[in-house]
């Protein structure tokens, strides 16, 4: 839990200017009771382990794609991460909704994360985003 409270702040909450570097901790605590809410929810919603498994493996791997790709190219935009992660969130939630929670889920996400980056690279096109800032 706390790894990837750690990794939601520091990869995407200070990345994109949500947060600053002074109220990095307190960020890592609100993300964390956050995520126990989302995981214990998910837990009692699902009931099954191998579902819960499906839809936070679907998560974690699409949002670390996008990890990687601000890793490989630390120049993307704003607007790129913003609606990646949204989009993925939706790639994960909405097709389990719909066609329930299956190993395809994994598919879905890279896909919406995908589409995520493009429209943000569209969107800065025509409406430029101050650049991210850059991990030491």
């Amino acid at each position: 839990m706390f790894t990837a409270a750690s990794s939601v702040t520091q990869d995407f909450l200070e990345k994109t200017g949500l947060t600053s570097k002074d109220k990095l901790k307190t960020s890592m605590r609100y993300s964390m009771v956050v995520l126990m809410v989302l995981g214990i929810s998910m837990a009692l919603i699902l009931r099954d382990i191998v579902d819960a498994t499906f839809f936070f493996v679907s998560l974690t791997m699409s949002l670390g794609f996008l990890v990687l790709v601000m890793w490989i190219n630390p120049e993307v935009n704003r607007h790129s991460v913003n609606f990646s992660i949204f989009l993925c969130l939706i790639g994960v939630v909405v097709p389990a909704i719909i066609f329930w929670i299956s190993n395809c889920l994994v598919i879905w996400a890279f896909g919406f994360c995908i589409a995520g980056l493009i429209f943000g690279f569209v969107v800065n096109l025509f409406l430029p985003a101050r650049e991210l800032p850059v991990a030491d």
